[in-house]
């Protein structure tokens, strides 16, 4: 009773009214009965941001807006088949958690929107793409494939029209990679000056060598490894400042160490890439949903 009050307050405090404050807090409430996961675990600030962001699409601010980055239907090794056609790994959990969330914010009213973003971005590495497909051509549209067996599953369990499936390819306009460039730039900066932040990036590259081994289908040198811990992290924290220009974001995805790019953001100066959205505070806390 304590902590809900102390919620209560704080959302008051931000400018919500006293039944908006009492409806966000209740609304977080049911959030936990249900099982819905938020990371990490009994995190003050996240509950603080998250509950805001009920009742800011409540006080008819701003939509409730899940991001749900997904994997392509991967194989196990890439080095022993090509790029599946269905839903992979990555999708069902994300449909299953969706079956949980969606109803909660249709009984309370809040309005909201689903993002699932298919990550198509390994086209432009020609290893991976000769492995698992015959053509970059090919690869997006295997792709795509996936993305529509997606949306038939979608379409027969939510009949609302906030869910959308699609590739980032399609999502950014093409102004992915673009985009995913200026951060691995960011990132080698970071790490060129920031030991600990290195220390980090050595950990996660030897951390995930195997990771990238199936994904190249060869031996991975320890210059590999870097090359794609840097190219990984960049795409989070590419991802991450996208969201930001959206005060409801809030970010559904399994448990990684690359979410160090949401939590703990590099904040740009002046020097910004032209494809990048302007946005108030590089550094405003976005929820995790953990699959």
């Amino acid at each position: 009773m304590a902590k809900a009050k102390t919620l209560v307050r704080y959302l008051r405090s931000r400018g919500l009214g006293d039944d908006v404050a009492a409806r966000a807090q209740q609304i977080l409430e049911e959030w936990r009965r249900r099982g819905i996961p938020l990371w990490e675990q009994e995190n003050k600030r996240d509950d603080q941001r998250a509950a805001l962001i009920f009742g800011q699409a409540l006080s008819g601010e701003e939509l409730v807006r899940f991001f749900a980055p997904v994997c392509p239907d991967y194989p196990d090794d890439s080095r022993a088949a090509q790029l599946g056609l269905g839903l992979g790994e990555t999708i069902p959990p994300v449909l299953s958690l969706m079956r949980s969330v969606i109803p909660l914010m249709e009984e309370w009213k809040v309005p909201y929107s689903f993002t699932v973003l298919l990550a198509d971005t390994e086209s432009d590495l020609s290893e991976v793409v000769a492995l698992l497909a015959n053509s970059e051509e090919d690869f997006l549209g295997r792709c795509s494939k996936t993305v529509t067996a997606a949306q038939k599953v979608a379409s027969d369990l939510f009949c609302k029209s906030g869910v959308q499936i699609v590739p980032f390819s399609e999502y950014f306009r093409g102004q992915w990679h673009p985009m995913q460039y200026f951060w691995e730039g960011i990132v080698r900066g970071k790490r060129e000056e920031d030991s600990a932040f290195n220390s980090f990036l050595c950990e996660l590259a030897g951390f995930r060598a195997g990771k990238y081994e199936k994904q190249l289908g060869r031996r991975c040198t320890p210059e590999d490894c870097f090359r794609m811990a840097i190219r990984h992290y960049a795409q989070y924290h590419a991802l991450g400042y996208w969201m930001r220009q959206y005060q409801g974001a809030i970010l559904m995805n399994k448990d990684s160490p690359n979410l160090r790019a949401i939590r703990r953001p590099f904040v740009l100066g002046e020097k910004k890439h032209p494809s990048l959205p302007e946005i108030l505070d590089q550094q405003s806390r976005i929820p995790i949903i953990v699959l």
